[in-house]
């Protein structure tokens, strides 16, 4: 069974033979510690040696000729704090919005990374998760600062809705162009925003169910209007708004952080494993870093256990640092891919 044929069977709860695996995307000093270690060229090849079900590619590059990026939140200057003030801090009005001049344009926007990027895995059998990052929670709080804005949520509630809008629809643009063209390839949309800290949601589900969730309902449904499963990525402890998720349609959720509150494996599959599928869920915090190779071992088929064959094991988070060394990255594959 290819990776490709077995995630479909896992998100579609039909008969397949093992959960599922990805190593993620580490980052690129552990990348280059594991391609020397095992004597691999690419990233690719070391998916496809650890035994990769799925190929994450984000797509849409965008190539503005004066240099500014697409979300131009501190009008040039390099974000050094999430709390640094952004170009709308001490906007009041929607037209001050609507005004500025440095929304992104569709015309700059290209998929040539993507191209590149398929061309590696096409052969590989894997399943493909893909589509814009779309990441309009981390964008709207760099346009503001991140404590004004939770602030103008209460003071300005209609300007930080715009912004929302703003960015939605550039983003529904831009994947609905995508998928045009490339949809035939793609498995799944994943997009990310993370929404938890390690003790609980950034704000309130209220808060979310008030701004960002209407339009976190407009990006899955134009996902599933092209008949795309939905993966979503937040770190953090956001079990109180699984209920959410699952409404809105996401069928995946990554990549869950194991220590974070709420998100122990148990409680997680106790409670929405027969609604949404997990992927991730090994402790990067703890485990991977600092136990054994036998420790990881354990945990991955403790996770298998709890999760069932319905499951897409993985790192609790995507970029495996430099301090997980190649021993327990191969333990965690074996342990991953062997037959239940």
């Amino acid at each position: 069974m290819t990776g490709k044929e077995r995630i479909t069977r896992i998100l579609s709860r039909q008969e397949v033979d093992r959960s599922a695996y990805w190593i993620g995307n580490p980052e690129k000093n552990a990348l280059q510690i594991y391609l020397a270690h095992f004597g691999l060229p690419s990233y690719e090849a070391l998916c496809a040696y650890m035994g990769d079900d799925m190929s994450w590619i984000m797509a849409g590059d965008y190539s503005d000729p004066s240099g500014r990026p697409m979300w131009d939140c501190h009008a040039g200057k390099p974000r050094v704090s999430l709390n640094q003030d952004g170009v709308f801090a001490g906007a009041e009005t929607v037209e001050e919005i609507e005004s500025f001049p440095f929304w992104p344009d569709m015309k700059y926007v290209h998929f040539d990374s993507f191209e590149r990027k398929y061309s590696a895995v096409q052969d590989q059998g894997t399943a493909l998760f893909s589509g814009s990052w779309t990441h309009i929670w981390h964008t709207l709080t760099d346009f503001f600062g991140m404590e004004n804005c939770f602030v103008k949520m209460y003071t300005h509630p209609d300007v930080v809705k715009a912004v929302m809008k703003r960015m939605t629809d550039f983003y529904l643009a831009l994947n609905s162009r995508f998928f045009d063209k490339y949809g035939h390839l793609v498995d799944v949309f994943f997009f990310g925003n993370d929404m938890g800290s390690q003790l609980d949601c950034m704000i309130s589900p209220d808060m979310f169910r008030e701004f960002i969730f209407p339009f976190y309902r407009q990006i899955i449904d134009m996902a599933k209007g092209y008949q795309k499963k939905v993966a979503l990525h937040s770190c953090g402890s956001v079990d109180k708004i699984i209920p959410d998720l699952i409404e809105m349609g996401v069928d995946v959720l990554h990549p869950i952080q194991a220590r974070a509150k709420g998100m122990d494996a148990e409680h997680l599959q106790k409670s929405y494993g027969g609604d949404i599928v997990f992927l991730g869920g090994v402790d990067t915090q703890e485990i991977l870093p600092f136990g054994t190779a036998t420790d990881v071992e354990n945990e991955v088929k403790r996770l298998r256990g709890i999760f069932g064959r319905y499951y897409i094991c993985s790192p609790s988070h995507e970029a495996l640092l430099e301090n997980v060394a190649p021993e327990k990255l191969l333990a965690m594959s074996k342990a991953a891919t062997e037959s239940l």
